[in-house]
């Protein structure tokens, strides 16, 4: 009895090893295709003096997410997807908000003046899109992360891609925009393009 005990434990104490070691792996695997930055000081984005300590007094903590419309031709891209996550430590809670695309708002560096939120990010990256809505909207963001078309690829492939009911008419254009990816890289398998419409998953 006492050696099938110490069996079992022994096996348990594998199974446990192998999946620690496995999700160690991953995410050192992920992590190693991140970009990482330097943190950014709140001087550095136009956080207000004033807000600098509220996030210490309501444990509220903002993140931008930036969908860049980025296919490594070598631009900066525009973030047209444009979210902030707010974190309530304090009440547990999340709420996400999102900011329009074609918003015609001050960018706040040297000539750029009024232009379209997207183009923060054509001209100065994440930096000057922080600087642009801690300015505009008296926001105290320093954080952020940043997804181009190849991170979205693989975060949808990750897990196990989304389902989209494709109208006939779109069939082409998705197809258009298949032939178009497919072409973008060559490190990869490509696509297969649709042969009907109706529910797909991509």
């Amino acid at each position: 009895m006492k050696k099938k005990v110490r069996v079992i434990v022994c096996s348990l104490v594998v199974l446990g090893l192998v999946v620690i070691g496995g999700g160690v792996f991953a995410a050192n695997y992920y992590y190693s295709k991140l970009d990482t930055t330097a943190a950014l000081k709140h001087e550095d984005v136009a956080v207000n003096d004033s807000l600098t300590a509220k996030e210490k007094e309501t444990q509220v903590v903002n993140i931008a997410i930036f969908g860049i419309d980025q296919d490594g031709d070598g631009s900066n891209g525009r973030s047209d997807a444009t979210k902030v996550i707010s974190l309530d430590m304090k009440n547990k809670k999340v709420k996400l908000s999102s900011f329009q695309r074609d918003t015609m708002i001050f960018i706040p560096d040297g000539e750029n003046g009024f232009d379209k939120l997207n183009h923060a990010y054509w001209y100065g990256e994440a930096p000057l899109t922080l600087k642009t809505l801690n300015y505009n909207f008296d926001l105290d963001i320093t954080r952020y992360v940043a997804f181009n078309f190849n991170a979205i690829e693989k975060i949808i492939d990750t897990v196990g891609g989304v389902e989209i009911d494709v109208r006939p008419e779109e069939k082409k254009v998705t197809n258009d925009y298949i032939r178009s990816m497919n072409g973008a890289s060559d490190d990869d398998v490509d696509a297969p393009e649709l042969q009907e419409s109706g529910l797909q998953l991509l």
